[in-house]
């Protein structure tokens, strides 16, 4: 039996649930696995834009979980970067 599991992934999230997929599904004896990704629609630019945004909101979310944890080192830290 063949699969093929295509995929398309802004983030690498989905291409790694993907890559679960297919590797679960190479245990079965006479399984072969093939997987496509969709390459990137957006334009550079815009994807750029993006990406930029998502490493700022993922930045925020650590320093609000920092400062609810009560470690001001990370925040400060995460601010640097930022």
């Amino acid at each position: 039996m063949k699969v093929l599991i295509v995929s398309y992934s802004m983030y690498d999230r989905v291409q790694r649930m993907a890559e679960a997929v297919a590797e679960g599904a190479s245990v079965f004896k006479g399984v072969e696995v093939a997987m496509r990704r969709v390459p990137e629609m957006l334009p550079a630019e815009v994807f750029e834009n993006v990406l930029a945004a998502a490493r700022f909101q993922e930045k925020y979310v650590v320093m609000i979980a920092s400062k609810l944890a009560g470690n001001r080192r990370e925040i400060i830290d995460a601010m640097r970067e930022t």
